[in-house]
């Protein structure tokens, strides 16, 4: 596959992921960001207080086949985050080719950390390398510890793209199609409608080089936006 469309194809992989999340953790004190901290972040809000809860959940989407050295990026990423109380993610199109908690592996991802020393400045594993390993008293053993204190907080979710848009697909139609009784087919116009304005949405925030973020009023807004259109009785086309 040629890189720009294994590019393209890792964005749309990303927003089907995005709308999954948005879905399956939506609420009030929730909000959702593409292209945040992370690839997409879920974040709490205190109700009394307005301000963000410290328990977010950091979300890698990878599509493809992802190396050693793709993965020790992921964890380097998060390693620079500094949310000590957050869960992370990792939401994967195909399997991992190897064992994250193997020893090869954690010994693998320590020699890319460590070899941060001669990186340029910008990169991941020198900013590791820096903060957790320079100047430090048996940098390697104690370096690992940190990893494994990592991985009890990971969770990886193999979700091919075809099994991806399934879910979504009945998610939506079985919690916000419930008033759509005569005809399947405007559940289907109504999810499709749906994946359209959440789409747009985000290409909006984009094209303004911002990071698109997703509150509960804005779902909402969305969600009456699509049944106001599209119904049993109804179907008003999008122009």
């Amino acid at each position: 596959m040629p890189a720009g469309i294994s590019s393209q194809y890792g964005f749309l992989y990303q927003r089907y992921v995005f709308i999954k999340t948005v879905l399956d953790n939506i609420g009030v004190d929730r909000f959702f960001v593409y292209e945040g901290v992370d690839d997409i972040d879920i974040s709490e809000v205190d109700g009394i207080m307005s301000i963000t809860a410290p328990n977010n959940t950091f979300v890698q989407v990878k599509s493809g086949i992802i190396s050693k050295e793709c993965w020790a990026k992921v964890l380097g990423n998060w390693l620079l985050t500094d949310e000590r109380n957050s869960a992370y993610r990792v939401i994967l199109e195909n399997e991992l080719p190897f064992d994250i908690n193997d020893e090869e592996t954690l010994s693998s991802i320590c020699d890319y950390f460590l070899a941060g020393k001669t990186m340029r400045s910008t990169s991941i594993a020198h900013k590791v390398y820096k903060k957790y390993i320079n100047g430090k008293d048996s940098p390697e053993d104690g370096f690992k510890a940190i990893i494994l204190h990592l991985l009890n907080k990971v969770s990886c979710i193999v979700l091919p793209l075809e099994t991806l848009k399934t879910e979504i697909e009945g998610s939506f139609k079985n919690v916000y199609c419930q008033d759509i009784v005569i005809f399947d087919m405007a559940k289907t116009c109504g999810f499709e409608r749906f994946i359209e304005y959440v789409k747009s949405d985000i290409d909006a925030s984009l094209e303004k080089k911002k990071s698109y973020t997703l509150r509960y009023q804005s779902f909402v807004n969305i969600i009456n936006r699509v049944t106001a259109e599209i119904s049993d009785h109804k179907y008003t086309i999008n122009t």
